[in-house]
């Protein structure tokens, strides 16, 4: 459990992301495993692909990432991926007292740069947040992004005529 778990939820019940599993392999043997079954999925069938993938030996992926580091993405209506958030710690001897030009960071025992990527075209924004003000941080970020404003906006109308 992360400290920063509300913001987890913030991004989750508000905004629409969905957390990206950890598709690293656990081993060797696992990466092994995976380069055979895409070669059988590639090459030979993809019903025994499926069979092998789900029923013979499934691939056990790490349950988090080695860097304990978060990622988020946010389909579209066709489907595809229009928005990624990574959210990694960094350390508190690296952070002093930053101003960026929404607030003054204030180190805590937690802290994360989040960087927000857009569909095709790579990284759009960069910034800290730490677990005392981290909604606020996410939604004044946010809001710079016209979609994700849009769907702030929704939410807190949604929420006040309730």
């Amino acid at each position: 459990m992360y400290k920063i778990q509300p913001v987890i939820e913030h991004l989750e019940k508000v905004y629409g992301f969905k957390v990206s599993p950890c598709s690293i392999p656990r081993s060797r043997f696992q990466y092994f495993k995976r380069s055979i079954y895409l070669f059988i999925f590639s090459k030979v069938s993809k019903k025994l692909f499926y069979f092998l993938r789900d029923k013979v030996s499934p691939i056990k992926f790490l349950d988090e990432r080695p860097n304990k580091e978060l990622w988020f993405h946010k389909r579209n209506s066709e489907g595809k991926v229009s928005f990624e958030v990574e959210i990694y710690p960094i350390p508190v001897e690296s952070c002093i007292y930053i101003t960026d030009y929404k607030n003054i960071f204030k180190p805590s025992d937690e802290n994360y740069k989040v960087k927000l990527y857009l569909g095709g075209e790579g990284e759009i924004m960069t910034f800290l947040l730490n677990d005392i003000r981290g909604i606020e941080n996410i939604d004044a970020h946010f809001s710079d992004v016209p979609e994700l404003k849009e769907i702030l906006r929704d939410y807190k109308l949604k929420k006040l005529l309730k």
